[in-house]
């Protein structure tokens, strides 16, 4: 089945911006750095400040969010980060479980997709979400 990679069609929308790893704090699995780990938390000191733009994925804030007792700094840095800065865009794939609906909504897209009787897309990968960078406030950590 075709299913457009979230990282891919956030790339797309960056090159389209002018939004760039130069110009951008990004952690690992985005469009930057689709098929690697890197934390944000290493960049988001006084880096963050001359950056325009922040990238986040869920393959990498997840993991704190599902700790919330053992990661509460690293929380307060993702929430920071979205309470403070303006969300552009974000990125979510559809979810797909293994049940026979899920299963059988995807068969007849799929056969939609290829008589053409659709343009729509479905998306798999990552949550990713692209921040614009409006107030810089990284002392606090």
């Amino acid at each position: 089945m075709m299913f457009t990679d979230t990282r891919l069609i956030a790339l797309s929308y960056a090159e389209e911006r002018g939004i760039t790893p130069e110009n951008s704090l990004y952690e690992g699995y985005t469009p930057f750095l689709p098929g690697h780990p890197r934390t944000i938390f290493n960049e988001f000191n006084e880096n963050a400040c001359i950056a325009n733009f922040i990238i986040l994925s869920s393959s990498m804030f997840g993991r704190y969010y599902r700790e919330p007792d053992r990661y509460q700094k690293e929380i307060l840095i993702y929430e920071n980060i979205r309470n403070n800065n303006l969300l552009l865009v974000k990125f979510d794939p559809q979810l797909h479980y293994n049940g026979f609906s899920n299963k059988l909504s995807d068969i007849l897209f799929y056969f939609d997709y290829r008589i053409r009787a659709t343009d729509k897309t479905r998306l798999k990968g990552p949550v990713i979400e692209i921040y614009q960078v409006e107030n810089c406030q990284y002392s606090d950590f």
